[in-house]
């Protein structure tokens, strides 16, 4: 009798064990908040012109600069790498590059120089690029900028 109680008395602690270690099991596996997935910060293809621009500049100084695009909608075959291991280039460039050329010739050298006229220029950049060509382009990056 006195055996019976005491197995009684273990079973009554084993059994909140056993649906607390359930109830954790449960929770963890089924109701937890699932981790939320990191969104990109530049969603799309950072594609990059595959030659810098040299440009004459007013006042007879010049430049050279890397232009990168960000584009939303790139065929996979673009954004590869090819086994040489040179970027493919982008679709269209030639008519970008004619835009930016055009746009970057004959500019004071302080709009590439300076901040704030540089982010004016990449403003007028990525209208007329929208314009000028069929990519949907995102962003335009000003990626290296020498002035001489």
């Amino acid at each position: 009798m006195k055996r019976l109680k005491r197995l009684k008395g273990r079973k009554l602690l084993i059994l909140p064990l056993v649906v607390l270690v359930a109830a954790g099991v449960a929770y963890k596996t089924v109701l937890a908040p699932k981790k939320a997935r990191a969104v990109p910060r530049l969603p799309g293809a950072l594609m990059p012109l595959s030659q810098p621009f040299v440009v004459n500049l007013r006042g007879g100084r010049y430049a050279k600069v890397s232009v990168a695009l960000l584009l939303e909608n790139v065929p996979a075959s673009a954004a590869a790498e090819t086994s040489s291991g040179t970027a493919t280039p982008v679709p269209q460039e030639p008519a970008i590059r004619a835009v930016v050329t055009d746009m970057l010739t004959g500019l004071p050298a302080n709009d590439l120089i300076e901040p704030g006229p540089r982010r004016r220029l990449v403003a007028r950049l990525l209208k007329a690029l929208r314009a000028a060509t069929d990519n949907t382009i995102d962003k335009v990056f000003l990626t290296d900028i020498t002035v001489q």
